[in-house]
């Protein structure tokens, strides 16, 4: 491979290393690519809940009808059939448009026997639900009322659970934008949740304004669906829109047509929605209705109508602002793979005049690099030799510390010890310098005999800096005490402050042994001098005494003599 490199042309080499330093920059535009596409998937997939949950929110709307229309047949008033048929057409067509959807996005959206068993919602096939809606309409003539509540129940219930699954399956719930995001939970969540209720409340309260008086138990129910429809679904419904109009210029351009058609819709839904809680309110504060159930069932009818008015423009106008994402991405990945084009182009054409421009100074240069790797090469054998100096002369010292007879130690400032070597620690009655540094935490306290002989050593070292022979009485591991002579350094470090002491330590309880017996032998030898110099002044004196008596003896006979030899008498 090298030879074969070598026998290339510089203009080869250096378009060789152009493709080589493209590599990476390819599998990063490759993985760019493949993110701007997961971002325009991700909202292809918002679009496909959308438009699987348009059939769903139109049977949302007229299954509740249903129900009012079969249950105002118990006493029909004129043209309570015709009506029935109507709007049972209305529920073929929204199932039909959704069979032709769930065959269209069924399969990406999950709704196969294996995406619903995933999240345990076999029942919600469109087959399934499809199959509900056709036995009610072939039984709804022979069932009881409670018969009817409970089979419109369960197959709105049915419908709320397939937009559920559309909001999991169709990464809508997962929206990454605040405008689209504010927006979905109103198409998705707070609408879909106030147009059941709206239902709910309205057949329960119908069939209590066809009482003369309600209970307190009725009463206090609709206080609870008064509060629910303002808090959980009007506040939300409102407070969302509202998010979703204010951040709509903060993303990838305003939508022209959402504030335009949200605003007069939404104040439409609130007006309607104000008018029918309003209305459960005061039949909640009152034991008299005080309005028709036909009356109540318009204000009912009025909001949720609304409602479904304003869904349909929301929905529309998500769709319009995942549009406007993924035109966004689709003209930045044409951007970049534009830049990418230009950005080989202009690689292309320096490599070609690269080639054309440095044929020449590429032989100085490589006559330089030669000279220059020679020198190289020689400072790195120079670095070599150095280096196994340096370890050699490391191994010396080393050996030295662990064989030398003098303990070396290396002290913090409070007293532990940050290194020793064998001699000390045996010095110290310790099997290794581990025991002796887990032993002597603070050799203040635990090492000299002396209480404040630690302290007078750093007194003594700060003076200089240095101390020699410090002299001192320490304990042993086994209690036993010998005498050491301490010399020492302090280490400072850059900014002056000490680091730590290091310096040797010397056994000297052997000298100090035999300075004792020397002292004790000078003792001796000082009063055996001081007794044997008294004999000798009493011999001085006795004999200096014994020369005078003799001179007096010598004096008496020599009187005597002559004495006994004179002529004078007595």
């Amino acid at each position: 491979m090298f030879r074969f490199f070598h026998r290339l042309k510089v203009s080869q080499k250096l378009g060789m290393i152009s493709v080589l330093f493209m590599i990476p920059d390819t599998v990063l535009l490759c993985l760019f690519l493949i993110s701007v596409n997961s971002f325009i998937r991700f909202a292809d997939w918002e679009k496909y809940g959308n438009q699987y949950q348009r059939p769903l929110e139109s049977l949302l709307e007229e299954l509740p009808r249903h129900h009012l229309a079969l249950t105002a047949r118990t006493d029909p008033p004129a043209g309570t059939e015709g009506r029935i048929g109507e709007v049972r057409g209305r529920i073929d067509a929204a199932f039909t448009a959704l069979g032709q959807m769930d065959r269209l996005l069924g399969e990406k959206l999950q709704f196969t026997h294996e995406g619903l068993a995933k999240r345990q919602r076999e029942h919600f096939h469109v087959a399934t639900v499809l199959g509900e809606w056709e036995r009610l309409k072939s039984r709804a003539a022979t069932m009881s009322q409670s018969e009817l509540d409970e089979a419109h129940h369960h197959l709105v219930a049915d419908v709320r659970t397939m937009i559920t699954h559309v909001g999991d399956s169709s990464n809508l719930i997962l929206d990454p934008d605040l405008d689209s995001y504010y927006l979905m939970d109103v198409t998705l969540l707070a609408l879909p949740q106030m147009q059941d209720r709206l239902w709910n409340v309205t057949a329960f309260a119908s069939r209590m304004a066809g009482k003369p008086a309600s209970s307190i138990e009725d009463r206090r129910q609709l206080a609870v669906y008064a509060a629910l429809l303002q808090e959980a679904d009007l506040d939300r419904v409102m407070g969302s829109a509202g998010t979703a109009l204010n951040e709509d210029p903060n993303f990838y351009g305003t939508s022209p047509g959402l504030e335009p058609r949200i605003k007069p819709l939404l104040a439409e839904f609130k007006t309607a929605s104000d008018a029918f809680i309003g209305q459960i309110r005061r039949m909640s504060d009152s034991e008299s209705t005080g309005i028709a159930p036909s009356a109540l069932e318009a204000l009912g009818a009025r909001a949720s109508s609304a409602s479904f008015a304003l869904w349909r423009a929301s929905a529309d106008e998500l769709d319009t602002l995942l549009d406007f994402r993924i035109r966004h991405f689709r003209r930045h990945r044409a951007r970049s793979l534009i830049l990418t084009g230009l950005a080989l182009s202009a690689a292309v054409s320096f490599v070609w005049f690269i080639t054309h421009s440095i044929s020449g100074p590429l032989t100085r240069q490589a006559r330089q690099l030669r000279e220059s790797n020679d020198a190289l090469l020689g400072e790195i054998a120079e670095r070599r030799r150095v280096e196994e100096a340096l370890r050699s002369a490391e191994e010396r010292y080393r050996s030295i510390f662990e064989n030398a007879g003098e303990g070396i130690f290396q002290t913090s400032d409070d007293g532990t010890y940050l290194a020793a070597n064998p001699a000390l620690a045996e010095m110290y009655g310790h099997e290794s310098v581990e025991a002796l540094q887990a032993s002597l935490k603070d050799i203040g306290r635990s090492l000299y005999v002396e209480p404040g002989r630690r302290e007078e050593f750093r007194r003594q070292i700060a003076k200089t800096g240095r101390l020699a022979g410090f002299e001192s009485q320490v304990f042993r591991k086994d209690g036993s005490i010998i005498w050491i002579s301490e010399s020492a350094r302090i280490v400072r470090d850059a900014a002056g402050a000490l680091q730590f002491y290091e310096g040797t330590v010397e056994d000297i309880t052997e000298r100090k042994s035999h300075e004792a017996e020397v002292e004790r032998l000078h003792r001796e030898l000082v009063e055996a001098s001081r007794l044997a110099g008294m004999a000798e002044i009493a011999t001085g004196v006795l004999h200096n005494v014994g020369n005078v008596l003799n001179i007096v003896n010598v004096s008496a006979s020599e009187v005597r003599d002559r004495l006994s030899r004179s002529r004078i008498g007595h």
